[in-house]
């Protein structure tokens, strides 16, 4: 794929309800790495965590947890994309 090679920056938009996101960004990181392209910078956006909140947390858990819970998740996924996550909720 030209269009990776010859990019500044790439961007992987993930809807956050994939129950199988972390094996699919796996996945492509093996792609870039197979296209020679492990050096690029990734910017990973995780869409619709509003959603995400909706289908995963109890209606009973309280609103600080969620918050945690989430800053949590967070935490996670920044790490797991070297500092590059971006969680959207709208």
């Amino acid at each position: 794929m030209d269009e990776v090679r010859e990019a500044d920056i790439l961007c992987m938009w993930w809807i956050s309800l994939i129950p199988i996101m972390k094996t699919k960004i796996a996945v492509v990181n093996k792609t870039l790495q197979e296209l020679s392209a492990p050096d690029k910078p990734i910017l990973t956006i995780f869409n619709k965590m509003d959603l995400y909140e909706q289908t995963t947390f109890d209606q009973w858990l309280g609103d600080d947890t969620k918050q945690e819970m989430l800053q949590d998740l967070y935490e996670r996924w920044n790490y797991e994309t070297n500092d590059n996550a971006v969680l959207w909720r709208q």
